[in-house]
Formats: C-alpha cells, sequence, structure tokens
C-alpha cells in the first residue's frame, strides 16, 4: 500500500492597511504580529493607496503581487463617554465606557467572500479615563481579530497514520501547528471526532484521540479548531424523594466537570424547589460509548413543616445543607446520554427552629423541639436520567 501524502503549503496574503491615524496604525501592526504569530502566511504588505480605485478590478492586485487572498482592514469608528450607575449604596458613580468598530474584508479570485464587522467594547466600571477605556476596547477587538483570523484561515491536513489512542497528522511546525492544538476530524462534511496534538515534528505531528474513538481512521480530513470543543449535557433526572426539573453540566477540563440543576421535591406534605450544584470526576471506560464518573452534589435551602401549638398554627423552618457522594455511569449513543446515578445523601440540620406564628407573623427563635416530628436526614439515593450530548 502507498501512503499518500497531502501537501498543504503556506498561503499568501496580501495585507492592506489604511495608513491613517494612530489607532488605524497601532491596529494594524497588531493584526501582522497575529498573522505571523498563526506562521501559516507569505505576507505581503501594501498601504491604502494601493488598493483604493482597484476594488473593481481586483485581478490586477492578485497579479502584481501573486497572492492568494486579499485582507482588507479598515477603522469603522472608536468611540468614547462617560456613562454612569448607581452603586450597591445607590449612590450615582461615573466610569468610561469605550467601543471599537473594526471592518474586515477577504478577498478571493477578485470577489468579496467574507466581510466581518468586529466590535471591541470596554465594560469595566472601574475605568475613570476615557483613554483607558479605548485602550481596553482595543484589547478586547484585538481577541476578536485572532479568533476571527483563526476561523477564516483554519489549518487544514489529514490524519497519515493510527495507534490506538494516538495518530500521525501532516501538519508540523512548518505550518504553524503546537501543542495542545486541537483538530477535528471530518468525514463527508460532518465532524466525527477531535484530536490534540502531543508531539510536534518539523512536517509532522502527533496527536491523542480526544473523541471519536471508534470513527477516526487515516486518509480522513482534519481541520484546526481555535477554540477547544466544550462539551455540554441537558438532563432530567428523576430520584426516589426529587424530580431534577432540569440542568446543564459542561466541561472544565477533559475529565473534570461542573453542572447546575434545579430540584423539586415533596417531603412530608411540603413543596420545595431549590437549586443544585454538583463537581464530578469523569473517566472514560469505552471512549465514546461508556464513562463512569465520581459526582458530589450540594445545596443549601430552607426546610419548612406546620405544627400545633397551645391550639394556635405555627411554622416551624430550619437551614439545612445538603450534600451528596454518587457513582454516575452514562451510555452515550451518538447525541443521546442515559445516565444511572447512585450514592449516599448528608444532611446537616442546624441547631436551631424558627417558629412563625401566622396570625401576627411574629418570628420566635428556640431550640429544637423534639415535639416536631423528626426530619428524615440524609440517605441512600438513586436516580437515573436522559440528557442530551450537544458540543
Amino acid at each position: 500500500m502507498n501512503l499518500i501524502f497531502f501537501i498543504v503549503s503556506a498561503t499568501r496574503i496580501l495585507f492592506i492597511f489604511n495608513d491613517g491615524n494612530i489607532y488605524e496604525r497601532q491596529i494594524a501592526t497588531e493584526i501582522k504580529s497575529i498573522l505571523k504569530k498563526m506562521n501559516r502566511f507569505e505576507q505581503v504588505e501594501a498601504n491604502d493607496s494601493s488598493f483604493h480605485g482597484l476594488k473593481e478590478n481586483l485581478e490586477s492586485i492578485y497579479n502584481s503581487y501573486n497572492v492568494r487572498n486579499i485582507l482588507y482592514g479598515k477603522l469603522v469608528s472608536i468611540n468614547s463617554e462617560y456613562e454612569y450607575y448607581n452603586d450597591t449604596a445607590g449612590d450615582l458613580q461615573q466610569f468610561a465606557h469605550a467601543t471599537v468598530d473594526y471592518e474586515v474584508d477577504i478577498f478571493r479570485k477578485g470577489k468579496k467572500e467574507i466581510y466581518k464587522l468586529l466590535r471591541g467594547e470596554s465594560t469595566d466600571k472601574n475605568i475613570e479615563k476615557r483613554s483607558e477605556a479605548e485602550e481596553k476596547a482595543l484589547e478586547n477587538l484585538y481577541g476578536e481579530l485572532e479568533d476571527f483570523f483563526y476561523e477564516t484561515f483554519p489549518l487544514k491536513g489529514v490524519v497519515l497514520e493510527r495507534n490506538k489512542k494516538q495518530v500521525l497528522i501532516n501538519l508540523g511546525l512548518v505550518q504553524g501547528v503546537k501543542k495542545g492544538h486541537v483538530f477535528k476530524v471530518v468525514q463527508k462534511g460532518k465532524t466525527i471526532g477531535f484530536i490534540k496534538v502531543n508531539r510536534v515534528e518539523d512536517s509532522t505531528s502527533y496527536a491523542r484521540i480526544i473523541e471519536g474513538y471508534y470513527r477516526i481512521r487515516p486518509l480522513q480530513w482534519i481541520i484546526e479548531r481555535h477554540r477547544k470543543p466544550i462539551y455540554i449535557s441537558l438532563q432530567l433526572l428523576y430520584t426516589y424523594d426529587k424530580v431534577h426539573l432540569g440542568g446543564v453540566s459542561f466541561t472544565l477540563g477533559r475529565y473534570l466537570y461542573a453542572g447546575a440543576s434545579f430540584s423539586f421535591t415533596y417531603t412530608k406534605g411540603i413543596t420545595t424547589l431549590l437549586p443544585e450544584l454538583s463537581l464530578g470526576y469523569n473517566y472514560f471506560f469505552i471512549p465514546d460509548y461508556f464513562s463512569s464518573s465520581i459526582d458530589f452534589s450540594s445545596n443549601l435551602y430552607m426546610m419548612s413543616q406546620k405544627f400545633i401549638y397551645n391550639g394556635e398554627d405555627y411554622l416551624a423552618s430550619t437551614l439545612l445543607l445538603n450534600a451528596g457522594l454518587f457513582l454516575k455511569n452514562s451510555f452515550y449513543l451518538k447525541f443521546l446520554r442515559l445516565d444511572f446515578k447512585a450514592g449516599y445523601k448528608f444532611i446537616r440540620q442546624t441547631n436551631k427552629w424558627y417558629y412563625t406564628n401566622p396570625s401576627d407573623s411574629s418570628i420566635v427563635e428556640v431550640p429544637y423541639d423534639a415535639s416536631i416530628e423528626k426530619l428524615e436526614l440524609g440517605g441512600f439515593n438513586f436516580s437515573i436520567g436522559l440528557g442530551f450530548y450537544l458540543r
């Protein structure tokens, strides 16, 4: 079998900038720095006079500079002003706010294919000077520009070889690949997995499969992903004492994840709606299909119950801290996720009850009264849920 190599050459790009005021020159310098850092362009620079009047006849520029892409940047506006807000004490405070709008056009084969208006904005209410707000807005604009260029000019290559969880790709230092780069693997226009570079050589790199273990094969296309993939799970869970109305969990890394949900609880005739936070460590036993995790969840809520004392109705309330440690197993089928979770729930009760007399709304703090029905604190917990695995 003959191994097929796909040659990925550098993109020759003409960057035309408006040699105008100090802000335009500053942005142009930053764009050149971003393009140089990406290490995938043969840059040719020109000022706006080279472009003026030639938009109707772009072929002359392509022929003169021998380029494939023309990138045209233009500062549309930069505005700063003072705004006001009320602080926590109700006092009126002043701060400086600024926005920067920048237009980027990409011309290919004589036609404008991409038009993008990017905005940088300062949102810090501690900035007092307009000049500082403008600099902050420019910094945010630079981040937007970097994301735009990576998404517009992603590295494209191919998987050459595979050995278990490791793949060899035909991109390396020459093309600007760095350790930690994430690529999506594509087949017939659809993303089937992700790989992360862990070793870089001159013209090739080695990467670890982070998703798509059973789908990634040699000779599949890869496309650089500037933003790392985010895995989100939306779930509806049922347990023996509560119903989770819905929740969202997302990864903080490959294995660590966090989540939040609302639970509807009906205990001893009392209905409670409370938020619940969770943190867990996930390990993929069978990549793409089965994982097991340790899940710690916790919430703080008010528990109440009615009782009769001296012939009058009272409402007793106490503060509870709910914490649970669970073992969760998840099964994945495309975008669906089935969860089974079992563990022990611990509840810590404060040593005070607060009695409220509904007739006069008075609140009295007394020690815990044993005559009040004892709360069931803690116990075994089991849940099953169906989620949607998004990215």
